[in-house]
């Protein structure tokens, strides 16, 4: 199995690190330079930051998530922390739900999550559902469908 974005010859390379220990604190068995921007991964390997941006960016799905390069344990840069203040390299852009829709099919009102208030201010809306959407019952969804004691625990 082939690393994203790396040639064989690479890959032989990371193998012989990771057999001799890499990722242990010596440098970054990634670019095997030793930096002074090394971070850690949940998995208890080391890399350069810039490294396992890049190789995260590589890897299919969200540009901030993939496997570790090494053990390919999950991980994202939201918990891969930096060695020298333990500061994760990317912070979430928001802190909380509240004030937030989230949408599918880049449009709201297509079962898209509006979290404007606590309580009563969270709620599916259904207001630009497809004909065809039907419940059980046979009926059209509700424009607007509440959360049922809707709470929210800040991290």
């Amino acid at each position: 199995e082939q690393g994203v974005g790396m040639r064989a010859s690479d890959q032989d390379t990371l193998g012989n690190e990771q057999a001799a220990g890499g990722g242990d604190g010596e440098g970054c068995p990634i670019c095997l330079e030793g930096t002074d921007d090394l971070c850690q991964t949940p998995c208890g390997h080391t890399f350069c930051a810039a490294c396992i941006a890049r190789t995260l960016e590589r890897s299919p799905g969200p540009r901030t998530a993939g496997a570790c390069p090494l053990c390919r344990a999950d991980l994202n840069l939201f918990s891969v922390l930096r060695e020298r203040d333990g500061s994760p390299l990317q912070v979430p852009g928001v802190s909380t739900v509240l004030g937030q829709v989230y949408v599918q099919s880049f449009r709201s009102g297509f079962a898209s999550y509006h979290f404007d208030s606590l309580p009563d201010g969270c709620y599916v809306s259904y207001a630009a559902a497809p004909r065809q959407w039907q419940l059980d019952d046979g009926s059209r969804p509700p424009e607007r469908k509440p959360f049922v004691d809707a709470s929210y625990d800040a991290a």
